[in-house]
């Protein structure tokens, strides 16, 4: 009885160890079809323009400059382009809306933390010592990073998988 149970659990582990190695290879009835595991391509990176977007900064009560940026969104397959090229308007007014409201604030935070001033608004000492030092550095990123929260929280998080500023360009006013 006793080599009864020793040649059983002999059996069992030579089976095991076969089983194991015939999975780990892929061999066997193990083997899977290779139609099923050849996926489709994944759908293709695209890119979607957006007209520029002026927004007006304010100093008291004129108009001390205007800022455009030109925007592209980043999305993945054509029926997300289609998608986003009919609500282009909603995105539009949801970006311009939120950079008239955001632009001044980043502004004045960068201004006062780190004596940049990128309207123009600092005396002609203060810019002369500024450029000499760096010249100003627009922090696109953050802008980028708030857009694309903006477009997650109103149109989807599926939609747009990247918002990219491609250029700020600042129109002094007068």
């Amino acid at each position: 009885m006793k080599k009864l149970f020793i040649l059983v659990g002999a059996l069992l582990l030579v089976a095991g160890g076969t089983l194991s190695i015939m999975i780990w290879m892929n061999i066997g009835p193990f083997q899977g079809n290779t139609a099923q595991q050849e996926e489709a391509p994944p759908d293709p990176t695209l890119f979607v323009d957006m007209e520029p977007l002026l927004i007006p900064v304010f100093k008291g009560d004129k108009v001390a400059a205007t800022l455009k940026f030109q925007v592209k969104l980043e999305t993945i397959g054509l029926e997300n382009v289609a998608k986003i090229q009919h609500l282009m308007p909603k995105i539009n007014d949801l970006f311009m809306r939120e950079l008239y409201g955001f632009m001044p604030r980043l502004l004045k935070v960068l201004k006062e933390e780190q004596k940049i001033d990128f309207l123009g608004l600092l005396n002609q000492e203060q810019q002369k010592e500024e450029q000499q030092k760096e010249g100003p550095q627009f922090h696109v990123l953050v802008i980028n990073q708030r857009l694309k929260l903006i477009s997650d929280k109103f149109i989807g998080p599926d939609l747009v998988t990247k918002v990219l500023v491609q250029s700020v360009i600042n129109a002094p006013a007068g």
